[in-house]
């Protein structure tokens, strides 16, 4: 069989398999008749069933020769050893599915993903909740067998998330209430509390049997970690890691201080930064408009300054965290389109406070402006958006760690070079977001390997940031159990960096920011070496082409009104934070500074000539 039909076809299988696993991807993805009314097997065999998957999917992939493959459809191959190997690592050697309980987790998860997507009427969407609610008790008691040698700080953090999962099955009731007739409602409020008694029962083992036996050695050590940096793709120690987070976060400084004089003059950084958070709505809810209004600038900026372009039909959602991720992330977030869904709907999450004054506190407009730009566009939303109409199955079910967080810092920075938002505060704030990349990974290099306690990176990060205790706390659960991904993240950032300069001297003046970041975007979220090979091919491609040619232009300009609308009125029914609440009043977008018109030069056959008077001496004939 020829290689390139032999490589479609393993996709093809190995895309098909991987979904039936995992149906919550494959719901994510927007397959809802064939996997909403199911649940994953949770079981300890299942598990270790699909790492056996895996590898032998990987020796498959392996036998393909890129050499005999075209340039891209090589990258597709290469990608998708990558991201098997990355898989088999995390599954094989990282085990955290043996020492973190995940079943409340994926609960939350399971429910919301239907909830939230505006796919089918709600009523449609609850019944099929309702089918994955039946399926609930069965999966939380699977998954006990794969809890071998649990870890207390992991079990501590899902015990959390137990907590916060009542109020998320009370809205389901209230919806319920609200858009099923009256037999659908009591069977749905039967199997919420058949749930929430299997939730029960799991939390009582988790404390009574579990939590007295646990590890507290959470930190999965230098060696593991320096393989974990490998797997994904970076070659350097922690240490080295650490002390350049360290001397980036002193230059960064130098650089507040000078912006620091525009604000006032005399004054210390750490007075300056309060200053500034104390700049924010007076309410959450005040906080949601303004990142609403906050996207529809960064939209029209990435429009006007053609820094990139938009897939056709996409649109932005901005809502509250769903309330059983609070306490993992303290900002907020994004979550991409669903691919096969005819609305491709995105949302943007913001995160309320437990304390709502220290949390506003961090919501400032400084920072909440930054967050439109990392998280929305043209960061992680715009990028998961364009990664979804990728042709390669495999691009669409795995996003490298290094280019899903490097382009959204990415972005930020260079928005602002390209003049978004550039006033002395929202800069100081937007370096305070740069100096808290690299505290990250200063804790991320410490804390996976055990040189830095929970309590020490909570610490260190007020320390470094004036940061609100409850988010440190958050943050810092992030580090524990995702170690790598804040250094991936530091990284994946200077490679977008290097890779703009590669392009442009291999361009010289060929080059624009469009050209390189739509190169970008139509990549999928590849790792840095793979996404450099694909870069390269397009380049040369493009080179090729005559100056003045006119390049396809087969992405669609459409105008702002639609998502000024949706911004201002939040989501369609059904998600958290607007399921019963109603719309924000709907406010114009922004006005574009129109440019002045150019005026047409006079033409001699462009007005009519002036009637002449008779000459004197002369009558004037009559008609």
């Amino acid at each position: 069989m020829d290689q390139t039909k032999r490589l479609e076809k393993l996709e093809k299988d190995f895309f098909k398999e991987w979904l039936h696993r995992n149906p919550l991807l494959g719901t994510s993805l927007g397959f809802h008749d064939d996997y909403d009314d199911k649940m994953p097997d949770g079981s300890l065999d299942r598990q270790l069933d699909d790492i056996k998957f895996l590898q032998h999917t990987l020796g498959e992939f392996e036998k393909i020769d890129a050499k005999k493959l075209p340039p891209l459809q090589a990258v597709n191959r290469d990608f998708a050893v990558h991201l098997l190997k990355n898989w088999i690592f995390d599954r094989d050697v990282l085990r955290f599915w043996e020492t973190q309980p995940e079943a409340p987790t994926v609960l939350g998860q399971s429910i919301f993903q239907i909830l939230s997507r505006n796919y089918a009427p709600l009523g449609q969407r609850m019944r099929a909740i309702m089918k994955r609610l039946e399926k609930m008790p069965k999966y939380i008691d699977q998954s006990r067998s794969r809890l071998r040698t649990p870890v207390k700080q992991f079990v501590e953090i899902e015990l959390e998330t137990i907590t916060r999962l009542p109020g998320f099955f009370n809205l389901l009731k209230d919806i319920g209430r609200e858009h099923l007739p009256a037999t659908p409602q009591r069977d749905l409020n039967r199997l919420i509390d058949q749930t929430q008694n299997a939730l029960e029962r799991y939390s009582d083992w988790l404390i009574v049997d579990v939590l007295p036996d646990c590890k507290e050695q959470y930190a999965i050590g230098e060696d593991r970690y320096k393989k974990l940096l490998q797997v994904r793709g970076l070659d350097v120690s922690p240490g080295h890691i650490a002390s350049q987070a360290e001397a980036e976060i002193d230059r960064i400084k130098e650089r507040q201080k000078e912006i620091a004089k525009a604000i006032k003059r005399k004054t210390p950084l750490e007075d300056i930064r309060d200053m500034i958070k104390q700049q924010h709505a007076e309410n959450f809810d005040g906080v949601l408009r303004f990142v609403r209004e906050a996207v529809q600038k960064t939209r029209q900026f990435v429009n006007r300054s053609k820094y990139a372009q938009f897939p056709e039909g996409e649109q932005l959602y901005v809502i509250e965290t769903p309330s059983f991720l609070r306490h993992f992330q303290p900002f907020g977030g994004t979550w991409a389109p669903a691919r096969f869904e005819a609305k491709q709907d995105g949302y943007l999450f913001v995160t309320p406070g437990d304390c709502d004054s220290d949390k506003l506190k961090e919501h400032n407009y400084g920072s909440l402006s930054s967050l439109a730009v990392r998280e929305g566009y043209p960061g992680r939303y715009l990028q998961t958006s364009w990664a979804a109409r990728h042709a390669s199955m495999p691009r669409l079910i795995y996003e490298d760690t290094a280019s899903a967080g490097g382009w959204a810092l990415y972005c930020e920075e260079r928005a602002k070079e390209m003049g978004h938002d550039d006033t002395p505060p929202a800069r100081f704030m937007q370096m305070q977001s740069m100096i808290l990349t690299c505290v990250r990974v200063m804790i991320d290099a410490k804390v996976s390997v055990g040189k830095m306690t929970y309590q020490q990176s909570i610490e260190t990060l007020i320390d470094h940031l004036g940061m609100d205790r409850v988010c440190a706390e958050a943050e810092t659960r992030r580090y524990v159990v995702q170690p790598g991904v804040p250094t991936l993240h530091w990284w994946g950032r200077e490679k977008f960096r290097d890779l703009r300069k590669w392009a442009k001297d291999k361009m010289e003046t060929r080059f624009n920011d469009l050209f390189y970041h739509m190169s970008i975007l139509h990549a999928g979220v590849l790792p840095p070496p793979l996404l450099k090979r694909e870069l390269d091919f397009k380049i040369t491609e493009e080179l090729r082409r005559p100056p003045d040619r006119p390049k396809d232009d087969h992405h669609h300009k459409k105008d702002d009104k639609k998502h000024a609308a949706a911004a201002a009125h939040g989501h369609p029914k059904g998600h958290e934070a607007h399921a019963k609440a109603k719309p924000v009043p709907r406010k114009k977008a922004a006005p574009k500074a129109a440019a002045p018109k150019k005026r047409k030069p006079a033409s001699k056959t462009s007005k009519k000539a002036p009637k002449r008077k008779p000459a004197p001496g002369k009558k004037k004939k009559r008609s």
